[in-house]
């Protein structure tokens, strides 16, 4: 084991810590979000729309927010068969990764 190494959850906790607050709380929004319609939610057009609707985040800042939350473990994204992403929260609160 090399000295470099470092375990999955320090390398997402210094990820977070790297976050500006706006990216912070696009991810609450976008956990917020899925909670509310689920727990799972498929990141098609309409979903998209709703997103932009209810929580006020573009298209741009949700796939930002979905690929931030991926980094600090706090979802799970897997691509569906029709080609959009399935977004599954794993905790509530972003203060929850750390």
């Amino acid at each position: 084991m090399s000295q470099n190494y470092r375990p999955f959850r320090s390398s997402a906790r210094q990820y977070m810590a790297s976050l500006s607050p706006r990216r912070r709380m696009n991810i609450q929004k976008l956990l917020d979000f899925c909670w509310w319609h689920g727990q799972k939610i498929y990141a098609d057009e309409k979903t998209l729309a709703l997103l932009a609707d209810e929580q006020g985040l573009d298209v741009f800042d949700t796939k930002s927010a979905i690929d931030d939350a991926f980094a600090i473990g706090v979802v799970n994204v897997s691509l569906t068969p029709r080609g959009c992403e399935a977004v599954v929260p794993l905790v509530q609160q972003i203060e929850e990764a750390a």
